[in-house]
């Protein structure tokens, strides 16, 4: 089965979970969280920030403008100070209804240890970027030509024919980033040749990274069209995008309720029986962490409009 970028499927303005951070003077920066990417410790997020208009068709033109003064970049969540930069990320996410630029979107990924995150951003029918932040040393690395490349290379050598009949004209669209490990990542690489021409080859890349963001080495493996997300991994990233979000009590509770919980899996007498279990658990905490989200962003709207 071909594949489609998501952004195409849906071709319209997505709606992104953001809140605003405390505003500044008129001329001042403005600042933003996007609550949807904070980390597992709760710790750090992505957010934008900028000086000029918040009107949704200024920001859109600002985009564009080589002396734009939108910025993304990693934030403290506590202080609410931007750390680091990352270079010509200009994604913007209004409050409270969060619209953002027409057809683009950004999806993340944390390391289990908070201590690296993925960051993709996407255009209409292509990845346009792929960042890799250090939080330890605060060092950003942008990983897309690197990953173009070998993706390249793999369509050359396992993908003959599609290469002999398409050489580079398509689009190439990274998506469901997943570490592995510390420094070990895998992600999903899918071409796009044009909407009317449903030809496409997919492949299942995994990267290990150094301390400074280089690739060693990129392997790719063509993706077996059959393949789902594994219920496993479905449970960890609910699990990892709630507790970023919860106090020091509410992750404590959150824990002691999961070992309890795992206890109930473990127990469960047939397969399907299991099955239910994680699908009901997988719902759950995606639940909780769409209420959250909407608290914390009913809770900003509300400073905003003082």
């Amino acid at each position: 089965m071909s594949k489609i970028p998501p952004s195409f499927k849906i071709a319209s303005i997505a709606l992104f979970l953001c809140a605003p951070l405390p505003w500044a003077k008129a001329g001042e920066s403005k600042w933003f969280i996007f609550w949807d990417t904070v980390s597992p410790d709760g710790k750090y997020a992505l957010g934008w920030s900028t000086s000029g208009s918040l009107d949704g068709n200024d920001l859109a033109a600002e985009m564009d403008s080589d002396d734009s003064q939108l910025k993304n970049g990693l934030v403290d969540v506590p202080s609410r100070k931007m750390l680091v930069v990352l270079p010509e990320a200009k994604y913007w996410d209004l409050a409270p209804n969060g619209g953002h630029p027409n057809h683009y979107s950004m999806s993340t990924v944390w390391s289990d240890d908070s201590a690296s995150l993925l960051a993709i951003y996407d255009s209409r029918y292509a990845t346009d970027q792929v960042y890799l932040l250090n939080v330890k040393a605060m060092r950003v690395k942008k990983l897309f030509n690197d990953l173009q490349s070998a993706f390249y290379q793999a369509v050359r050598d396992k993908a003959a024919s599609y290469y002999r009949k398409y050489k580079k004209e398509y689009s190439i669209y990274f998506s469901d980033p997943w570490f592995v490990g510390r420094d070990r990542c895998e992600l999903n690489g899918s071409t796009f040749v044009s909407k009317f021409d449903d030809n496409s080859v997919s492949f299942d890349l995994t990267f290990q990274f150094t301390p400074t963001g280089k690739l060693p080495a990129i392997n790719l493996e063509k993706e077996d069209e059959n393949a789902e997300e594994s219920d496993d991994r479905k449970l960890n990233r609910a699990y990892r995008s709630l507790i970023g979000l919860l106090t020091s009590d509410e992750r404590k509770t959150l824990v002691d309720e999961e070992r309890a919980w795992i206890g109930q899996r473990d127990a469960a007498k047939s397969e399907q029986a299991k099955n239910e279990l994680v699908a009901a658990r997988i719902e759950t905490l995606n639940n909780r962490r769409d209420a959250k989200i909407d608290a914390l962003r009913s809770a900003d709207a509300e400073k905003v409009a003082k």
